[in-house]
């Protein structure tokens, strides 16, 4: 997680049952400076190999600056939780 001027810069890896899941992602605002990004895996079509895959994702949300909470969701799981300072660009 990192703040460049007027964005907030999203890194991460989910942890999913397989390798070949698809991770989708949602951002949901609150309108009070609240944003919450929630990700979830969905399955493979196909056949995929039987073990965990760490799957890494990265995203930039733009026109932010001011203060703002993130939240992020892996699933049902709070992974992130933080206020940030977003300069203006």
């Amino acid at each position: 997680m990192s703040v460049e001027p007027g964005a907030l810069i999203v890194a991460g890896e989910y942890l999913a049952p397989t390798p070949c899941h698809a991770l989708h992602a949602v951002l949901i605002s609150s309108g009070r400076r609240d944003l919450t990004l929630a990700i979830a895996a969905a399955a493979p079509d196909g056949a995929c190999v039987q073990c965990l895959g760490l799957i890494p994702y990265g995203g930039r949300i733009e026109g932010l600056p001011g203060r703002w909470r993130l939240r992020i969701f892996h699933g049902e799981d709070l992974v992130w939780d933080a206020w940030h300072d977003v300069p203006p660009p």
